[in-house]
């Protein structure tokens, strides 16, 4: 099967809406034998910074010299990106001839299941499967795991041979799905632990709802026999920010990172206290190997300068409590600059209070409609974004957007919203290059 018609198959498994529960993928696992029973995983759930403590983790890994498999999600430059392999100083996709081959056996396997009337796997259970047998070829040695949503009922969750499981930051997003309240959304999340499998989480003392986000995770804990390990950011000193690089100090050690805004030093923490606890358990992790795996860490699309004339940066802010954050940074790196935005955020999302955190610190706002059928159209958009800032433009499309900035010569551009967007920005940055 070629590629291309490898994610016609796949399209063609996107239900009407989402689809949670661990039968169908769990009955397709079984056809190939359980792939993952062969893996090492490291499992993450949390609202925000799922994909940068994963990509601290994965290469703290790498530079202790280990193999390791990175599954993540959404993908934003191109398909192939939610399957990755480190080992050394490279970092491959998933080539397309693999997942050519791997989607044709796992078409006839869904045949089969259609055929004994067996719950049939969506688009995201095939990925999760096609993800399994990819590093299980490849032999890797660990597994850095990024659930899809929620955690108890997502397809990740089949995994069984878990070495830790980690909780990012947790707030209030899908409610539609994960629940109305901070303790239902905390309790799909705490679903990833497993019996006796140790947990690492976020330090919540100082957030908002941070007690009974604990709370919940302590219960859950207690009930499935598993130690806890809270990141404790008191530890966290000599915080330096510039476009350039994040410095800081964690118990007394120095570290820096390539990764940019407010919340990297609190998520490096997280993955430095995941590194201990894999060193405890006998990893080969060495205070220096933490320093030079953050140090080498990259992750486009969460605050990446993308183009320095104008300066246009990209970030994945879309929700609450990632607007916050952004909020937070801009006000860190942009005192007294002019910024401009490109906003386009999913109609599911709650964009009036995304606008309404970070307009205060924009000059000018043009409002885009993605490529996603999920996407708020751009005159919605504008419309709320006038109740913060005069100056807003209905761009409609990436495209006229930045056509736009670049012929103003703006002096800060921040794109960001949903994440499926930002490739759109990468894409047009790297047509207006080649031009």
């Amino acid at each position: 099967m070629d590629f291309l018609d490898a994610m016609k198959f796949v399209e063609s498994r996107n239900p009407g809406g989402m689809v949670l529960g661990l039968d169908a993928v769990t009955k397709l696992l079984e056809r190939f034998d359980n792939p993952q029973n062969q893996l090492k995983f490291i499992h993450i759930a949390g609202t925000n910074g799922k994909g940068s403590v994963g990509a601290y983790i994965a290469n703290i890994l790498v530079a202790a010299g280990y193999k390791v498999g990175r599954y993540v999600s959404p993908t934003i430059l191109e398909y192939c990106e939610r399957i990755q392999v480190m080992e050394g100083d490279t970092c491959a996709y998933i080539t397309k001839e693999a997942v050519g081959e791997k989607i044709e056996r796992i078409q006839t396997a869904v045949q089969a299941m259609e055929e004994a009337g067996e719950p049939l796997p969506t688009a995201f259970e095939i990925e999760t499967a096609m993800a399994f047998l990819e590093f299980k070829d490849q032999k890797c040695d660990y597994v850095v795991l990024e659930v899809g949503l929620g955690g108890i009922e997502d397809a990740t969750n089949v995994i069984e041979t878990v070495e830790l499981s980690v909780l990012t930051s947790i707030s209030m997003d899908h409610m539609h799905i994960l629940g109305d309240t901070i303790e239902e959304i905390t309790e799909k999340k705490a679903g990833i632990i497993k019996q006796g499998v140790e947990v690492v989480c976020y330090d919540y003392r100082d957030y908002e709802n941070g007690e009974r986000i604990q709370n919940v995770i302590d219960r859950v804990c207690q009930e499935q026999g598993a130690r806890c390990y809270r990141t404790d950011f008191t530890k966290l000193t000599e915080q330096s920010f510039t476009l350039e690089k994040t410095c800081f100090s964690y118990d007394g050690v120095a570290y820096e990172t390539k990764l940019l805004g407010e919340n990297q030093p609190k998520n490096a923490t997280l993955a430095i206290e995941v590194a201990k606890v894999l060193r405890d358990k006998g990893v080969r992790i060495t205070d220096e190997v933490m320093q030079s795996g953050l140090k080498r860490t990259e992750w486009k699309g969460r605050f990446s300068v993308v183009n320095q004339q104008p300066l246009v940066i990209v970030d994945g802010a879309h929700n609450e409590d990632a607007a916050k954050s952004l909020a937070k940074t801009l006000k860190m790196y942009f005192v007294g600059k002019k910024v401009t935005f490109v906003v386009g955020i999913f109609a599911d999302k709650e964009y009036e209070k995304i606008l309404r955190i970070t307009c205060p610190y924009a000059e000018k706002v043009y409002c885009i409609e993605t490529e996603n059928p999920r996407a708020l159209p751009s005159e919605k958009l504008a419309e709320v974004a006038r109740r913060y800032v005069d100056d807003v433009v209905d761009a409609k499309s990436v495209e006229q957007a930045l056509d736009l900035v670049y012929a103003r010569r703006d002096e800060v551009v921040i794109c960001f919203g949903s994440l499926s967007f930002l490739g759109e920005v990468y894409r047009y940055l790297k047509y207006k290059i080649c031009k």
